[in-house]
């Protein structure tokens, strides 16, 4: 089915992009991608993407977003992150995307992958993006299905648009993704906005990080109608329920 290509043509992000500025006022610092995105939104088919010289990875629905702390993550909260998302994906058959590192969140969801693989109960298919060169302190996580360099020599919001490309070209709708949130920093912070932008269904587990506190807390977000953001408690019943 062809793709619109055209923002005036596609009614979910014509009504959100409103909501595209406000991102980009709120982090002036990653304006650009804010912007960038809203490109990517008026040229969301593969085709259009490939001559504008951004390739594509096809993607699957259901889509589900993980984002949250990386290297600032304790290994405590680690372990208790990674039995909740033990439970919570056990029934999720699809496309997962993170970070694609081993710290952290993305590490986590690394984890639970195998975890699952081994079990025999691994639906879904695991994408990381991740730059080309990863800071010392970061690695590759080679328990992904597949990994996805951006053209960066860092971790930036140029992964959380190459992510949103995928998705767009691949000819699903902001509205059909789901994204999971544990705490994180200043990306994170960035990524459940933009989602919420894009008409997304943004789910944080409360009391996990600075990021979903304030993101909680901010009235720009937390309360506008049509924004679809759930308040989740950190238990593996709730977070499974929100993933299927």
């Amino acid at each position: 089915m062809a793709q619109s290509k055209t923002m005036s043509n596609n009614p979910c992000s014509t009504a959100h992009r409103h909501q595209i500025e406000a991102c980009a006022r709120q982090f002036p610092d990653y304006a650009a991608f804010a912007h960038g995105l809203a490109y990517v939104l008026d040229h969301a088919s593969a085709s259009t993407l490939k001559n504008a010289g951004l390739d594509s990875t096809r993607i699957d629905s259901p889509v589900l977003m993980v984002a949250g702390g990386a290297a600032s993550m304790k290994p405590e909260e680690m372990i208790h992150v990674t039995a909740l998302l033990k439970e919570a994906l056990a029934g999720f058959g699809g496309t997962v995307i993170c970070g694609g590192t081993t710290a952290g969140v993305p590490g986590c969801i690394g984890e639970a992958t195998v975890y699952l693989a081994n079990a025999s109960i691994k639906k879904f298919r695991l994408l990381g993006y991740i730059p080309k060169s990863l800071p010392k302190d970061a690695v590759k996580d080679n328990r992904y299905d597949k990994l996805i360099m951006s053209d960066t020599t860092r971790f930036s919001p140029v992964q959380v648009l190459h992510a949103w490309q995928d998705v767009l070209a691949s000819g699903i709708k902001p509205e059909d993704v789901r994204l999971l949130g544990f705490g994180g920093g200043k990306i994170a912070a960035f990524e459940y906005r933009l989602a919420l932008s894009l008409g997304a269904t943004v789910g944080v587990v409360m009391g996990s990080g600075v990021a979903v506190d304030e993101l909680l807390e901010d009235v720009l977000w937390c309360t506008p109608r049509g924004l679809h953001l759930v308040r989740l408690p950190a238990d593996p019943k709730s977070l499974f329920a929100f993933v299927v």
